[in-house]
């Protein structure tokens, strides 16, 4: 997961910011993301053997299910503003399409290319299975909120 995320935040942000901003003040909103930041002093630390202390590990043990309450606040946000008038049953269709119909199939040919090049573990095999299956995390709402980029499709 932390590769998606890298991924998505930095790749996938520059795609969807370049739709309004230049070369120049889409990697300025890159370099601001504190995502890039905590996955370099993550690096860094680990690099540098540095442990943690129980007191701060301890209280990393709520993160999961903090983040689940946020994205959930992120997502009830966002379908606030929604209205009926902003319905477009043509996007929707195409998204829930692609989304349940056409990545998965993708995700199974790619798992079944991948072992026919190179046997992948089992464990592998499903957990790329599973990220093509899973719904799409609430960070694409963050990313279109981020930008302005008309969050209420970005579910």
């Amino acid at each position: 997961m932390l590769g998606i995320n890298i991924y998505e935040f930095t790749v996938g942000f520059y795609l969807s910011a370049r739709g309004r901003f230049s070369v120049r003040e889409s990697l300025i909103k890159i370099s601001r993301l504190p995502l890039i930041y905590a996955f370099l002093l993550a690096l860094l630390l680990s690099t540098l053997e540095v442990t943690m202390p129980a007191a701060v590990m301890n209280s990393l043990a709520v993160f999961p299910a903090t983040y689940t309450l946020l994205g959930m606040m992120i997502i009830g946000m966002t379908l606030s503003q929604v209205t009926l008038s902003a319905w477009d049953t043509r996007f929707v269709v195409t998204c829930l399409g692609l989304r349940y119909l056409m990545w998965p199939l993708v995700m199974l040919a790619a798992v079944l290319l991948l072992q026919w090049v190179a046997p992948l573990s089992t464990e592998l095999a499903l957990a790329l299975l599973l990220l093509g299956v899973v719904p799409m995390a609430s960070n694409v709402v963050v990313v279109a909120m981020e930008l302005g980029i008309q969050p209420q499709k970005g579910h």
